[in-house]
């Protein structure tokens, strides 16, 4: 029985001598058989070993490249901080360039606009408050010149004094004080 075993073993291993011959030389005459799928994954294998090959040439050439790019990203977000500094510059500018036009617009018809947008809570404060004697002002309401030409030195040598207020007790400069913190931080 053992040795019928080993006949058929040897047997069955020539077969598969032989089924392997004739395959190898099919291949040979016909080249490998495979399946469609096969093909297209032996394709995508070797593009994908290609652009791995490619992308390992290139890598150190990249990576060489590296400082520099990042030194012209600084660069490039340096000049993006300058120019929003510069926005905001400009943009602060034409608020305030806003504010005086309508502060110019508002002089032509209220003559009070010209000693500032407050001006009006303090009258209304000075006029509510208890006074020994009310305060005169603003100065620059009593001044006024017959010979427009020296407005500009007027306003250089009296300045901000035209929009001062004169008191004749101390007490009533005290309460004056307070009234122009007061209305000064509510305006803040």
């Amino acid at each position: 029985m053992l040795e019928d075993a080993k006949i058929e073993i040897e047997q069955k291993k020539r077969e598969l001598q032989n089924i392997i011959g004739k395959i190898a030389a099919r291949e040979s005459q016909n080249g490998p058989v495979e399946s469609p799928q096969e093909t297209k994954l032996r394709e995508d294998l070797r593009r994908y070993n290609n652009i791995r090959s490619n992308m390992t040439r290139q890598e150190p050439e990249l990576r060489r490249s590296i400082p520099a790019i990042e030194q012209k990203l600084a660069e490039a977000q340096n000049e993006v901080r300058v120019a929003e500094g510069r926005r905001d510059e400009v943009a602060v500018k034409l608020e305030n360039a806003k504010r005086q036009e309508a502060n110019l617009a508002q002089r032509r018809t209220d003559p009070m606009a010209a000693f500032g947008d407050r001006i009006d809570m303090v009258l209304t404060a000075i006029k509510r408050a208890k006074w020994r004697e009310p305060p005169l002002g603003p100065l620059g309401r009593y001044v006024q010149l017959k010979d427009h030409n020296y407005i500009r030195i007027v306003h250089s040598l009296l300045g901000a004094t035209l929009c001062s207020f004169a008191v004749r007790y101390p007490e009533d400069k005290d309460q004056l004080m307070r009234i122009l913190r007061s209305c000064a931080s509510q305006c803040v």
